[in-house]
């Protein structure tokens, strides 16, 4: 089977101004397709710049990414915003909402693209948002809905594009205790049903325990793997 990822001396910095300040220092690890995944670490470790790299957001300074088989490097725009589109979901800490889009509408956003017929991306979005406990308020738009309501709207988002890999960024950090674990729950059979890998980033110990594999960064180094 392929690997989703496999990473190899990844390096990444910031310019400042005349100095280019390292962020990843020669990361490498490889994710198989079917994970569950956590990236710990403290604050500005590069976790969040890590992901942006998983996502095909940014381009690394240094070392490969292999993403299903397939050198990131060599690829063109075209092809990296086709993978983004169907492989790739994303859960970001800002939420990136459309303000003048419903729950519902913000949900089936990108699944018209992906080829589904109206009738079919209102039937998953619905059915995603149910399982979310957010039905009720699918037709309310951003600014209707409380802080945790809004990241189940952004992870809805993810989850209806059903990709290959979801990466979030902090996906339970505004959710309490019962909503976390009815999240997690639907992570799990998701990944269970329908094959797709997750990837977070936080600092969640409750999300951590139901990792398969666990990853330390600190001072973007990678300091361990762990199977769980």
């Amino acid at each position: 089977m392929t690997e989703l990822y496999k990473i190899s001396s990844l390096g990444y910095g910031y310019d400042w101004g005349k100095t280019k300040v390292p962020v990843l220092k020669g990361v490498t690890l490889s994710v198989p397709q079917n994970s569950f995944v956590c990236l710990v670490g403290p604050s500005g470790s590069g976790k969040t710049t890590l992901l942006n790299l998983l996502g095909l957001l940014d381009q690394p300074h240094a070392g490969k990414i292999e993403f299903l088989g397939r050198d990131v490097s060599a690829l063109g725009e075209n092809d990296l915003q086709s993978m983004r589109l169907a492989d790739l979901g994303f859960v970001f800490q800002a939420f990136y909402l459309i303000p003048t889009l419903s729950a519902l509408e913000n949900t089936t956003y990108f699944l018209g693209p992906l080829g589904l017929s109206k009738k079919e991306a209102l039937a998953r979005g619905e059915e995603t948002l149910a399982k979310l406990g957010l039905f009720e308020h699918r037709h309310k738009r951003p600014g209707e809905l409380s802080g945790g309501q809004r990241q189940r709207v952004a992870i809805a988002r993810a989850l209806a594009k059903r990709p290959k890999v979801i990466l979030a960024d902090e996906p339970t950090a505004n959710l309490d205790r019962a909503t976390s674990e009815t999240i997690i729950g639907v992570f799990k059979d998701l990944q269970k049903k329908e094959g797709v890998s997750f990837i977070f980033s936080t600092h969640d110990t409750h999300l951590v325990s139901y990792a398969e594999t666990l990853f330390t960064l600190r001072d973007g180094l990678l300091e361990k793997g762990a199977s769980t």
